[in-house]
Parts: C-alpha cells; sequence; structure tokens
C-alpha cells in the first residue's frame, strides 16, 4: 500500500480541511452573534437547506462519488482520450442540469420552503423564500466544481480542491461583516453566491494549467456515458436519500419552540466540524487508492486501505464523541454565547451537540464505508440501506421527539447513523468476503476502553473549574475547554501507548519517519 502517498494526501486534505472549517465556524460564529437562535436563523438555514440538498444530492453526490472511480480507471489505463470526452459530455450535462435545477426553484421557492418549514412564522417564511432566490445560483458554480474536484483527486491532487472551503468562507465572512448592516442575513446569502463561484474558478485555474482542455459535448451515446450513468443514477439516488434526512428533521422541527432549527444546526455544525475535517481528509485521500485496487480487483490491498482508514478514524473520533457530550454546555458557551445568542439558546443547542455526538463515530466510518461500494461500481447497496434507515429516522423521530423536543431528532439520527454501518458491513463482507472485521473490532474496543478513564478526568477538570473560577469570562470558558479536553485526551493517549494500539503506533512511526527524513537531509 502506497503509504507516503496516502499519509502525504491526508496531510494536505487535512491541513486545507482545517483551515476551511476555521473560516466556515467563524461565519457561523458571526451569523450567531449577529442573528441569535431566531426565526431569522431558522429561515436563514431552511432557505440554505434547499439548493445545499440538491447540490449534495444531485450533483456533488452523486457526481463526485461516479467521477473518482471512472477518471481513476481511465488514468490508471492511459485511456486519455476517453477520459477527455467523457469529462466534457459530464460537464456539458452539469451545467445544463444545473441551470434547470436553479431555474426550477426560482419558480417553486414558495412552495418548496412552505414545505420544508411548514411551521414557520409568516415572517420567516416570506424571509425564507427571498434568501432561497438569492442563494439557487450556486448550484451551477458547485455543480461544475463537484466535477473539476472528482478530476483532480483522480490525478491525486487535493491541494486546491482542500482549500476551496477556506476561499469560500472567507468570502461570505467579508460579506457578513462589511454589509450586515446594511442587508442583514442577505450578505449572508449573497456571499455564498460569490464564494462559490470562486471555488469553481480556482479548480478550473489548475485543471487549465495542467493542459487539460474543455469543450461543448452533447454525444449522451458515446461508449463510456453508460458507465458512468450506471454508477452516477444509484448513487445520486443513495446521496437524494441521505438528504432527506436533513428535510425530515427540519420539516418535524419547524413546528417546535422557536429556535429549533437553529439550535438542532449550530449543534451539528460544532459537530460536523471535527468529523469532517479528519474523517473527510482520511476517507477523500484513500478513495482513489481504493478506486484503483478495485479497478485491478486486489481486493486484499482494497480492505487493508480500508481497514486502516477506519481505525485511524476510530483513534480520533471515539475520544472526541466523548469529549463532546462531557462539554456539550461548555463549548456551546465558548463559541456562541454573545450578541443575540443568550443562556437559553446555549441550553438547546447544547442538548442537540450532545446527541449529535453520540452518533459521530457512525457517520465518519459511513463516509470510507460509502466510498468502498462506489469503489466497487456499487451504488445500489448503500442506496436501500440509506432508504431503510430514513423510515426507521421518521419512525424515531416522532418516538424522540415526544421525551426530548428537538434533542430527540438528534438521538434518531445518531442512532440511524450507527445502525445502518453495521449492515453497510455486512452486505460488504458479503460481496468480497473477508473486511478484517476481527481486527477492526479489537481496535474499537481498545479505544472505548482507554476513551472511559480519559472521560472521567475530562469531566472532573472541567466541573472543578466551574467551582473555583467564574465561567461568565471567556477567557475562564477557553481555560475549561482547552484544560479539560486536553487532559482527557492524553489520558486517553496514555491508556491507548500502555495496550500497544497499533493505530497510535502508526502514527508514531509515520512521524518518526518524517522527522527522520528531514533530519538526514539537513545532515547531507
Amino acid at each position: 500500500m502506497p503509504k507516503e502517498q496516502i499519509a502525504k494526501a491526508t496531510t494536505i486534505i487535512l491541513i486545507g480541511t482545517i483551515i476551511g472549517k476555521i473560516t466556515g465556524f467563524i461565519r457561523e460564529i458571526l451569523v450567531a452573534k449577529y442573528f441569535g437562535a431566531s426565526l431569522i436563523t431558522d429561515a436563514y438555514f431552511v432557505a440554505y437547506t434547499i439548493p445545499m440538498v440538491l447540490i449534495n444530492m444531485v450533483i456533488s453526490g452523486g457526481a463526485y462519488s461516479a467521477t473518482v472511480p471512472i477518471f481513476t480507471k481511465y488514468l490508471t489505463n492511459k485511456d486519455y482520450k476517453t477520459l477527455g470526452r467523457l469529462c466534457d459530455i459530464i460537464l456539458t450535462y452539469t451545467f445544463i442540469i444545473s441551470t434547470v435545477l436553479v431555474l426550477i426553484i426560482l419558480f417553486f421557492a414558495p412552495y418548496l420552503v412552505k414545505f420544508m418549514g411548514y411551521g414557520l412564522k409568516e415572517e420567516a417564511f416570506e424571509l425564507a423564500v427571498k434568501l432561497t432566490k438569492v442563494m439557487t445560483p450556486m448550484i451551477i458554480f458547485l455543480g461544475l466544481m463537484s466535477i473539476f474536484m472528482g478530476l483532480l483527486h483522480a490525478f491525486q491532487h487535493f491541494t486546491v480542491p482542500s482549500f476551496n472551503p477556506f476561499i469560500l468562507g472567507t468570502t461570505v465572512i467579508i460579506f457578513l461583516v462589511f454589509l450586515n448592516k446594511d442587508i442583514g442575513i442577505f450578505s449572508v446569502a449573497v456571499g455564498l453566491v460569490v464564494g462559490s463561484g470562486l471555488m469553481c474558478l480556482a479548480s478550473l485555474i489548475v485543471l487549465l494549467k495542467k493542459q487539460v482542455k474543455f469543450s461543448f459535448n452533447l454525444n449522451f451515446r458515446y461508449k463510456a456515458v453508460s458507465e458512468f450513468i450506471h454508477l452516477f443514477i444509484p448513487a445520486t439516488i443513495g446521496s437524494a436519500v441521505f438528504g432527506i434526512y436533513v428535510i425530515v428533521n427540519r420539516i418535524m422541527a419547524s413546528p417546535l419552540e422557536e429556535g429549533s432549527i437553529a439550535a438542532l444546526d449550530f449543534g451539528y455544525m460544532v459537530m460536523q466540524t471535527p468529523l469532517s475535517t479528519f474523517s473527510l481528509a482520511i476517507s477523500t485521500a484513500i478513495f482513489p487508492f481504493i478506486a484503483g485496487y478495485a479497478a485491478i480487483k486486489s481486493y486484499n490491498e482494497l480492505v487493508g486501505t480500508m481497514s486502516k482508514g477506519i481505525r485511524m478514524t476510530a483513534l480520533i473520533y471515539i475520544p472526541l464523541a466523548l469529549i463532546f457530550m462531557v462539554l456539550c454546555e461548555p463549548i456551546i458557551r465558548l463559541l456562541f454565547e454573545r450578541g443575540n445568542f443568550d443562556t437559553y439558546d446555549t441550553m438547546m443547542t447544547s442538548k442537540s451537540l450532545f446527541f449529535y455526538s453520540l452518533g459521530m463515530i457512525g457517520l465518519a466510518v459511513n463516509f470510507i464505508l460509502l466510498r468502498v461500494f462506489y469503489a466497487l461500481n456499487d451504488a445500489v447497496t448503500p442506496l436501500w440501506v440509506t432508504a431503510a434507515g430514513v423510515v426507521a429516522h421518521i419512525i424515531l423521530n416522532f418516538i424522540c421527539i415526544k421525551y426530548l423536543a428537538h434533542a430527540g431528532i438528534a438521538l434518531s439520527t445518531s442512532i440511524i447513523h450507527l445502525g445502518t454501518n453495521f449492515v453497510l458491513f455486512w452486505f460488504l463482507k458479503r460481496k468480497i468476503g473477508n473486511i478484517g472485521g476481527k481486527q477492526i473490532l479489537t481496535s474499537f474496543l481498545k479505544m472505548i476502553f482507554a476513551s472511559l478513564p480519559g472521560l472521567l478526568v475530562c469531566f472532573g477538570v472541567s466541573k472543578y473549574i466551574e467551582m473555583v473560577l467564574n465561567t461568565s469570562h471567556i477567557e475562564i470558558q477557553i481555560i475549561q475547554v482547552s484544560l479539560a479536553a486536553t487532559a482527557g485526551l492524553t489520558c486517553y493517549l496514555i491508556i491507548l501507548w500502555l495496550l500497544k494500539a497499533n493505530e497510535l503506533l502508526l502514527i508514531i512511526e509515520l512521524v518518526k519517519d518524517k522527522y527522520g527524513k528531514r533530519k538526514r537531509g539537513k545532515t547531507q
């Protein structure tokens, strides 16, 4: 397995993703500061969901998942002519479909908002309709960018796609800071559209520098198109079904207490920030390699790469999920409690974060499992598993909301994420045989065992600081969260080292190799 290539790719993606997440986080902090958890933010999140669900379902989800394995296949076989023509055709139809979607949303915006947020008050409803119309054009930019990103990843170029979120976040922050007094929440909407255009432009410039040329091509009957469609359609439907989770949560939260939608979104965003940082970096880095192994039917290498990716993911997210559960209220207080975001908003959002964190490891592993199925040209199995999960999610929502209000939606989401992974593992084992399940399970048990003492340490440090210091000051809040989290993670790593966990030893080995190479380079 090309460990150095994967490690390098993961590092690039990780750095870019962290920077992008920081800017995205600052953006959400500013939104919370200026608008709080109110009907304005409820309207914004409903409006934002409409184009983003379509982007993730129809374009980014299906197109990216289909392009990476197919583009990688033709690059591996050095069939550049077929690759070029197929890319032209996909880009042409992506532009056409994206434009049609924009026109449809602009015309049906009131009906879509009514469906997505049927419990919104009249003022919030009207605002959501206007915001939807402003944000919708970003579908075109992000649609094209998803194809550019698939092509760049197939070339194993990860730098620009990884730093694109930084471009988007920075653009929105600039618009929000300088225009929020004049146009309010619309400053965020306009910033999203402009930022999406800049991301698309950045990816295009890199491809043009690689001497990649594009042309308008409507030849839908080209030989390679059917192969793309074979993977694209079920992948798109699967992504669409996954997007239904978001739609269901919005619909079922809209009649609840004012600010429930915002509380769920802020909590989910906090959970997603580290989740999509490390897990996305790992899954994105190994995807082209897994696709390459699948293309030559080297299943032992595929399973080995998948297993390491999952175990490295668990190394990070099992303790992180527990820390988020223990520190949910201090974290939300530190990040958002200022301006129009008050103590009650903190309480509502911390409940969401607590229950979302339960499913963090499930969602992280899901990123990898889906890419394994797509690399194997099987998008149908994830589709049916996800569809069954949506049905179960709706049923669980009704039950959990009765006892936990909006937090019940977060709990239901976490249970389904964990459950669908067990089903996906079962289907994968039936498909390719040995999947290294025993090794994965052993690693998970070690990490859970090592996390429990760290959890107690984290809780103890946090409560002690609350007793002896005034946590209403932001400086003390920073100390509380950072010291408690650091103490818990340190305890966790020490126990893992004593248990000689392979995943921790692998990281130490990679660091030593990297340091050794630099040291040898300086002495020569």
